[in-house]
C-alpha cells in the first residue's frame, strides 16, 4: 500500500498499531530462538542423546504448531 497515495490506509494503520508488531514479533522469535538453543546446550552437556533431542524438539513444535493451524485454517478444512 503506497502512503502518500491513500492517506486514509496510513491513518489506520497507525490506529491498528501496525508500527510496533512487526518488530516485537521478531523479538519474540529471537527470544524463543535463544532459549531453544540455550535449553539445548544444557539438555546435551548432560547427557541427553542428540538424536533424542531432535525428536522430541520436532513432536513439541507440531504440538503446538498443531491447535493454532487448526484454529486459523479452519475454514480451509471445512471445504
Amino acid at each position: 500500500v503506497d502512503i502518500k497515495a491513500e492517506p486514509k490506509a496510513a491513518e489506520t494503520k497507525k490506529a491498528a498499531g501496525w508500527e510496533w508488531k512487526a518488530p516485537a514479533s521478531m523479538v519474540l522469535v529471537q527470544l524463543f530462538i535463544t532459549g531453544m538453543i540455550l535449553l539445548s546446550k544444557v539438555s546435551i552437556g548432560g547427557g541427553m542423546f542428540i538424536f533424542a533431542l531432535l525428536a522430541y524438539r520436532s513432536l513439541f513444535g507440531a504440538a503446538f504448531i498443531l491447535p493454532l493451524a487448526l484454529i486459523f485454517e479452519k475454514y480451509v478444512f471445512s471445504s
